[in-house]
This record gives structure tokens, C-alpha cells and sequence, in this order.
């Protein structure tokens, strides 16, 4: 259960950030831009809030809540190199 908390919580974050940055559609790039910013922000602050509650969860546990967060960070990464022409 804390190996899925920690993917879940990236996996939520991720989301999270997604969701609230692309659905403004605007045509000025400043306005663009600090709603990118306003998203991670709020996404850094969901994140303290995730962690706080798995801490609690999972206090005796909590190096697979870790290890699963960390390890969905190279897949976004990858992610951005897949280039969906190659099939």
C-alpha cells in the first residue's frame, strides 16, 4: 500500500498540474505563462500536503512511498523524448 501511495502521488500531481495549466486557453503568453507558474505552485503545495498524510500513514514504512515517487519522475521524462511518428 505505500508503493501505491507513492506512484499515486505522482501520478496525482502530475494530473494536477495538467489539468490546471492547460485548461485556460489564452492567446497572450504572459497570461500563459503565470498560469504555468500559478500550477506548479499549487502542485508544490498539494505535494506537502500528500506527503504530510503518507507520513502519517505509512511513518513505518515510508522508504516505498519514496522510491515509487521517485522512480514515476523518469517516466514523465521519457515521456517528453517519445516521439509518436515512430509507431
Amino acid at each position: 500500500m505505500a508503493a501505491l501511495a507513492g506512484g499515486g502521488i505522482g501520478a496525482v500531481l502530475t494530473f494536477y498540474a495538467g489539468l490546471k495549466t492547460f485548461s485556460a486557453s489564452c492567446t497572450d503568453a504572459q497570461y500563459a505563462v503565470m498560469n504555468f507558474y500559478r500550477a506548479e505552485v499549487r502542485k508544490l503545495i498539494l505535494a506537502v500536503v500528500l506527503f504530510a498524510v503518507a507520513v502519517r500513514l505509512f511513518a513505518d514504512v515510508f522508504a516505498p512511498v519514496l522510491v515509487t515517487f521517485a522512480l514515476t519522475l523518469p517516466v514523465y521524462w521519457f515521456a517528453l523524448l517519445w516521439d509518436s511518428s515512430d509507431g
